[in-house]
């Protein structure tokens, strides 16, 4: 199954999202919280780990790194989605891409909140 994009509501869905992650990080500095920033693209949908790495580093700041394995892994859990081009799972794709460009959106469409 292909999905068909809007870049409007993109957009808007965009810029709605961008400004809750800003918020919540100006409320996690304004009373000093520690955190770790992840971002998908670098953080979660890579294959190298690098997620379970930062909570591990994350669980040793806090003298509980014991109490996690790197290993741990949900059985019987499966990508279903096996497609791994973007561009293939989409069937308006180059309109879409288009339309943020009218929009002067394009760039800012893929980069991390």
């Amino acid at each position: 199954m292909k999905v068909r994009l809007c870049a409007n509501y993109f957009r808007s869905w965009w810029v709605f999202n961008f400004n809750w992650y800003r918020s919540v990080e100006s409320i996690i500095q304004s009373h000093s919280i520690p955190c770790i920033k992840l971002t998908y693209e670098d953080d979660i949908s890579n294959e190298d780990r690098t997620l379970q790495k930062i909570i591990l580093r994350m669980f040793e700041n806090f003298g509980a790194e014991h109490e996690f394995r790197a290993d741990m892994k949900p059985k019987g859990l499966y990508k279903q989605d096996q497609e791994r081009k973007y561009t293939n799972k989409i069937t308006n794709w180059s309109t879409f891409i288009e339309e943020l460009s009218n929009f002067d959106f394009e760039n800012r469409a893929f980069s991390a909140f």
